[in-house]
């Protein structure tokens, strides 16, 4: 090997182990977004899964009213479901009352009193529900559905369940009585 190659390939070395003899400062960027709460609550026709994107929330069946009452005092078959669908960290509250059914005629009001239920009413005493009272039947809201914290989207679902009181029922005077029954959704 002739001098000047020699020579050429010390310079190339050198220069190599210049260019990579100190370490570059790490390359990074940063990746960002922003997630909007949601805070959803209807009443359904069907039990909704705990998974769920809010567009299968949205389009969900919504249950569509009234419950009816026969003529036997028998709450008419119906398939009814409180749902919410949440991603709120901090967790969420839901509370529900119930008012009379009442019929007013002449200026003379009339009650018919049932008990609503949302869970499963089968749990008996341990099921969250109200029993209305008459005229006095607006009792302070219970709460239904309590959800501490949330770790990711979820979706709840309850059914909801009507018992006509059937003394009242049994007792009242002719016209058409309605009551209504009312979710509040509070974020925590």
């Amino acid at each position: 090997m002739n001098t000047k190659t020699l020579f050429l390939v010390v310079i190339l070395t050198m220069t190599a182990v210049l260019l990579f003899a100190d370490n570059p400062a790490p390359a990074q960027f940063d990746v960002e977004t922003e997630i909007k709460g949601i805070n959803l609550m209807k009443i359904t026709e069907k039990r909704l899964p705990v998974e769920l994107s809010s567009t299968e929330f949205l389009s969900a069946k919504p249950f569509i009213g009234p419950v009816t009452v026969g003529s036997d005092g028998q709450v008419e078959a119906f398939s009814a479901h409180l749902s919410t669908l949440s991603n709120n960290r901090k967790g969420y509250t839901v509370t529900m009352k119930a008012t009379a059914m009442k019929s007013t005629i002449d200026d003379i009001d009339a009650y018919i009193d049932y008990r609503v239920y949302c869970g499963d009413p089968a749990g008996g005493t341990n099921t969250p529900h109200i029993t209305t009272n008459g005229p006095t039947s607006d009792p302070e809201e219970i709460e239904v559905i309590f959800v501490k914290k949330l770790k990711r989207l979820e979706c709840r679902s309850e059914p909801i369940a009507i018992f006509i009181n059937s003394t009242t029922f049994d007792a009242a005077v002719e016209g058409h009585y309605r009551g209504t029954v009312t979710f509040t959704y509070k974020a925590n």
